[in-house]
């Protein structure tokens, strides 16, 4: 793990990592009511899988959010990630019945993992859900409480379930 300079953890982090994370300068976390009380007394949650990688740009501002990631997921600088926020690489599980069964004895199979990146000075509205293979662009806007499951422009204000375009934004 690698973290840069200026970091700020506002709350009780928690962190599990089997693979790498780099977090760059002057990062800060919120992760508990006090730091900001927009989604009740959840707190922020980093997972890393093996073999997996997180980067975490400069300047990121991330609010009492849970990212998982089992292969690659990339925050570039400038990005603001909103309170309540999940952010997942993957599946978790296979969609086949024998699998899900084979994972009560340890065995897991056939889960579909995509790398996601968020491009420098995208903001995440609060609640917002990013799934796998994703990329969001430079300065891109997503509403609260939107469910991404597919690309999402540079400069493009995007919102809901399922997540629509909304406008192109001035730059």
């Amino acid at each position: 793990m690698k973290i840069g300079e200026r970091f700020t953890c506002r709350g009780f982090l928690l962190v599990r990592n089997k693979g790498k994370i780099s977090i760059g300068d002057s990062v800060v976390i919120n992760s508990s009511l006090g730091s900001n009380p927009t989604t009740g007394d959840s707190k922020t949650i980093i997972i890393v899988e093996n073999e997996a990688n997180l980067v975490i740009g400069n300047n990121v501002g991330i609010s009492n959010s849970v990212i998982n990631c089992k292969k690659g997921i990339i925050i570039e600088e400038y990005t603001s990630i909103g309170c309540g926020c999940k952010i997942y690489d993957n599946d978790f599980h296979s969609i086949k019945f024998e699998d899900r069964l084979l994972e009560q004895r340890g065995i897991i199979k056939n889960v579909k993992v995509s790398p996601i990146t968020i491009k420098k000075g995208a903001f995440v509205g609060a609640n917002v859900m990013i799934l796998k293979g994703v990329t969001i662009g430079c300065n891109a806007v997503i509403g609260a409480s939107s469910v991404v499951t597919k690309d999402i422009p540079d400069n493009e204000l995007w919102a809901g379930n399922p997540i629509k375009f909304i406008r192109k934004l001035d730059v």
